[in-house]
């Protein structure tokens, strides 16, 4: 689901936690490893919906100690120093952060109720950030050691997709293991890749994107230093600075052409906005992605276009990065109604349009 309905702009799914089993609604992320909650005794909580987890009523929870393998599979940027309890802490790109202590216990998946006993998550006892308020927590899927994925290898074969609902009031899914019924209908297959500054994050080869079918004629190699991510966790596509100046003009042109008139520039919006007051039907212009070996993905309208829920107006679904010293992020506006297949062992991404609404 989409978490604008709690607080955020990331998409939530339900998690049973513990031993009796308790439902927390979690963030999905593809671009971090670890999984964790918001647990009693709270040192510092950011506001949410639900009730915090209290690891004394599972009967099947277990705190992981200091000097344990467990404990020594977290990187170097996420083991605090500890005397008994293994503890952690993560930040990630846009601020928030999490700590606490390295946990385990029985995770099931609704509705299907497959359980996992003694896995690896976090209880997070300091946790802040604006992107996280109204969720309980994170649930990593990327490819870490510690990641949901990997965890669950042994039944799934780090295998899942997902297909992000467009609205607040209709849903998605997010599956575990091969679905054969829908990976071969539809589905276009790009190579996945490791990217230099970090292995966990699913990387792809972008080589340009397309305005009404005509390419941009970016340089590939714009995209190759330091790479391409898709990432469940960003919301809007963060491009070079070189791409997204071609996109924003290509695209003003077009709307001009098609007679939206541009408005004034927000700070928190954007600077191509255009007002929709009284239109029942908006015609935009297309935007699809463009992988190496000439894999063309349209994007869906809606995640071109970002309609402000509740207001009149809508904006470019993208934004600038410095070229060549920061990745190209994939975000989570620009994969909505796409099923995004991660097959990491068959080395690949698949990509399948309209797969949920």
């Amino acid at each position: 689901m989409s978490g604008l309905n709690i607080g955020t702009y990331n998409y939530i799914v339900t998690i049973g936690l513990g031993t009796p089993s308790l439902n927390f609604s979690l963030e999905i992320d593809t671009g971090s490893d670890i999984t964790w909650t918001q647990c009693h005794p709270c040192v510092n909580c950011y506001e949410h919906q639900e009730l915090l987890f209290d690891p004394s009523r599972s009967t099947s929870h277990s705190y992981i100690s200091c000097g344990s393998h467990q404990c020594s599979l977290l990187s170097d940027h996420q083991r605090q120093s500890c005397n008994v309890t293994c503890q952690y802490k993560e930040t990630y790109a846009d601020g928030s952060r999490t700590a606490g202590f390295l946990s385990k216990d029985r995770i099931t998946l609704p509705p299907s109720q497959d359980a996992f006993e003694g896995l690896i998550f976090c209880c997070g006892m300091d946790n802040q950030g604006r992107t996280l308020n109204g969720s309980v927590g994170l649930l990593g899927l990327g490819r870490g050691i510690l990641s949901f994925v990997e965890q669950t290898a042994h039944k799934y074969n780090c295998t899942f997709s997902y297909c992000l609902p467009s609205t607040s009031t209709s849903s998605g899914f997010l599956t575990f293991g091969r679905d054969e019924a829908s990976a071969s209908v539809g589905v276009s297959y790009t190579p996945l890749i490791t990217v230099p500054y970090s292995e966990s994050l699913y990387g792809v080869w972008l080589e340009d994107i397309a305005i009404n079918g005509i390419p941009l004629g970016i340089p590939s190699i714009i995209f190759l230093s330091p790479g391409t991510v898709i990432d469940s966790g960003t919301p809007i596509t963060l491009l070079p600075q070189t791409t997204f100046n071609e996109l924003r003009y290509e695209f003003r042109k077009q709307m001009m052409f098609y007679g939206h008139k541009l408005l004034p520039s927000n700070i928190s919006k954007g600077d191509t906005c255009y007002d929709l007051t009284g239109k029942k039907q908006v015609y935009i212009p297309k935007v699809s992605l463009v992988f190496v070996e000439g894999i063309t993905i349209e994007l869906d309208p809606t995640g071109i276009l970002y309609v402000f829920e509740g207001e009149a107006q809508g904006c470019l679904a993208f934004n600038g990065v410095p070229d060549y010293t920061a990745p190209t992020i994939l975000g989570s506006v620009q994969q909505r109604k796409i099923e995004v297949i991660h097959d990491v062992g068959g080395g690949r991404i698949g990509f399948r349009p309209s797969a949920c609404v």
